[in-house]
């Protein structure tokens, strides 16, 4: 019965450091001119998304962060922009403290934003990982929810 408890409370605190980490980074100085500057773009700039592949399968004239372009720019009409905000904002859409997949990221598809700054996201829906870039530099990565993403990319990017 002590050990049950002792793991319980050992469980306990794991719980409460993560969803601490979790509030640091909403608040922290990288969260928040992240999720500012997409929300900003979203309502006052652009956004586009394009289609993009692993570095050695494809041309890399034209590429985003060393990963080749494969289509667009697609622009994101505003009732996609409006779902995709409330996506990404949403702490619901991140995984956080997640066991890593054994999986080499391999991203499929981009958003850019651009107003005074470039936010890129790149997905990877093969490990359900996500990756932040603000002005060329990566500055979050973490594991997503892919439900909702990818009824949006599917819509975007319809197969034949």
């Amino acid at each position: 019965m002590v050990h049950f408890r002792l793991q319980l409370f050992f469980l306990s605190l794991v719980f409460l450091a993560s969803c601490k980490e979790d509030q640091e980074f909403w608040e922290s100085e990288i969260g928040m001119p992240v999720f500012s500057a997409v929300a900003r773009t979203l309502t006052n700039g652009s956004c586009e998304a394009y289609e993009v592949t692993i570095p050695f399968s494809a041309d890399q004239s034209q590429s985003l962060h060393g990963y080749p372009i494969v289509s667009g720019p697609r622009t994101i009409d505003s009732t996609d922009q409006k779902a995709l905000q409330l996506i990404l904002q949403s702490r619901d859409t991140y995984l956080e403290n997640t066991v890593p997949h054994d999986c080499a990221f391999q991203p499929g598809v981009a958003f850019r934003f651009t107003e005074k700054s470039v936010v890129d996201i790149l997905l990877c829906f093969k490990c359900a990982e996500l990756r932040y870039y603000l002005n060329g530099e990566i500055i979050w990565q973490t594991y997503f929810k892919p439900e909702e993403l990818e009824g949006l990319v599917k819509k975007i990017f319809p197969k034949p």
